[in-house]
């Protein structure tokens, strides 16, 4: 009689792979003068297409403060993630990775006080803890630069001017 051996149960990772924050929640601070910060919901969507790169689509809706003025936004900051350590066997989908790319966000309100628009980039670095159960949770930082255009009063053109910050972003995952 022939003993079989059961399958794996923890498969490696398999790509491509969809992973999206659904608990999401980012943080920032903002260089210059009122003490500039943000906060608000910025689920993380990754498209592995393969163990090491992810193309990422990043979509935000944030509260900004400013000298005791706030406005919601929504934002997109579209790039790539390089996943530099992989796990292994049961924590085969966790990384630790690097992103980087474009940022953008439109204000909501207060349009008047507000530039057209926000734009930038980021660059950050992150860790993404997932196991067999395709649950997870990700922890990033990235730094952060923006300008705004379409900025016609002194407020507005306060507002756009060039600013580096960082922002921290924590986000329960879930990856198909």
């Amino acid at each position: 009689m022939s003993r079989q051996s059961p399958p794996p149960s923890f498969p490696g990772l398999t790509t491509p792979r969809a992973e999206v924050g659904v608990v999401p929640l980012c943080v920032g601070l903002w260089s210059g003068e009122h003490a500039p910060v943000h906060a608000g919901f910025c689920p993380n969507v990754r498209l592995r297409i393969d163990p090491s790169w992810s193309l990422t689509l990043d979509p935000s809706f944030t509260w900004q403060w400013s000298d005791r003025r706030g406005d919601a936004t929504l934002g997109l900051s579209p790039g790539v993630a390089y996943s530099m350590l992989l796990g292994q066997g049961r924590l085969a989908r966790a990384h630790l990775f690097a992103t980087g790319g474009l940022d953008s966000w439109v204000p909501l309100d207060g349009i008047r006080a507000n530039p057209d628009m926000l734009v930038g980039a980021h660059a950050g670095l992150g860790a993404t803890v997932q196991n067999d159960s395709d649950w997870g949770l990700t922890a990033e930082v990235r730094g952060l630069v923006r300008a705004g255009v379409g900025a016609d009063s002194d407020v507005e053109r306060d507002l756009a001017q060039v600013r580096v910050g960082f922002e921290a972003r924590f986000a329960v995952t879930v990856g198909f």
